[in-house]
């Protein structure tokens, strides 16, 4: 049998934990029934599409090559224990704290990760912490994605640290002029604007078209971007199901849907 510990990085450097001795000591306890192993939420990569999703150790171990994950201090980094404990769930790996599962969506990723659990349409994307992004930028960019590709935060709102990288060389200069910003890549779609949607409950009340100015790649309004009320029939029967779905998903009576 083969567990995994997974700790925060702060935990360990703060002294609070102690993986390797602890991985130790249980070892010793289950007289070699059992083999543990421990890693960092930071030490996670994050690969996730609407059809693709893994998550992988540094070694490349994906987290299902475990028979149980115990997620230890989940709730000082609850987007990254919600996010593990939706893809384990998917992939039928059983799990400490289950509560970890019941978080909320907290910031982009475990937005992502919600989206693919409930099969909603997303941009394929890929998180690597920020002490590990600029290497894996410079060994995996090229192959993951078509540049350009888009960097932003998951952490924040309003069109802030979001970033188009067109060459590899510019996307490790983001990442190392940012060193603490916490990136998500993601596949550039072309387009010409955007639509927010206004869901309340179980329908949506407005439909606004932003579409950006000058050499910008983003439409917010609050980057610049332009607005306009559409109709709601503007948007296929299908994308407003998905809309309200998402909201759902999210368990938001009011949401704002891109």
């Amino acid at each position: 049998m083969k567990i995994l510990l997974l700790f925060t990085q702060y935990s360990v450097n703060t002294g609070q934990s102690h993986p390797a001795a602890l991985c130790d000591a249980l070892a010793r306890a289950a007289e070699g029934r059992v083999e543990y192993a421990y890693a960092q939420y930071e030490d996670l990569q994050h690969y996730v599409t609407p059809t693709e999703a893994r998550i992988t150790l540094p070694d490349g171990r994906a987290l299902e090559s475990f028979d149980l994950v115990y997620q230890r201090r989940w709730s000082t980094m609850p987007a990254y224990g919600v996010s593990v404990a939706i893809y384990l769930q998917q992939k039928g790996i059983p799990f400490l704290d289950t509560e970890s599962k019941h978080d909320g969506s907290t910031n982009k990723l475990v937005q992502y990760w919600r989206m693919w659990e409930h099969g909603l349409p997303f941009p394929r994307s890929v998180y690597v912490s920020p002490g590990r992004l600029a290497g894996w930028l410079r060994a995996n960019l090229a192959d993951e994605f078509t540049l350009p590709c888009i960097m932003k935060s998951v952490a924040s709102q309003r069109g802030k640290d979001n970033y188009l990288a067109r060459t590899v060389d510019e996307a490790i200069k983001i990442a190392e002029s940012n060193p603490n910003v916490p990136f998500v890549i993601q596949e550039f779609i072309p387009n010409d604007g955007d639509y927010r949607v206004l869901v309340c409950g179980d329908r949506i009340g407005l439909v606004i078209h932003r579409t950006r100015e000058g050499e910008s790649h983003k439409n917010n309004t609050s980057q610049g971007g332009s607005a306009a009320i559409m109709p709601v029939d503007t948007l296929s029967p299908a994308v407003r199901a998905a809309c309200i779905k998402a909201a759902g998903v999210f368990g938001r009576n009011i949401a704002g849907v891109d």
